[in-house]
């Protein structure tokens, strides 16, 4: 591991999440889906290295 590789691993990576159910279309299932990449995320070794964002 290099010197480069080490601060860019320590550096806060943000996932951001858009979603949005369109009109006239039968209801997504969006909450479960980031339910669903929040729960894998906190199986990930470097959980801590990400923070997940969401809009309303």
């Amino acid at each position: 591991m290099t010197a480069n590789s080490i601060v860019v691993d320590s550096i806060m990576k943000k996932i951001l999440i858009v979603s949005a159910n369109p009109q006239n279309t039968s209801q997504l299932r969006l909450s479960e889906e980031v339910r669903e990449i929040q729960a894998g995320l906190k199986r990930a070794k470097r959980r801590s290295q990400f923070e997940i964002i969401t809009s309303a």
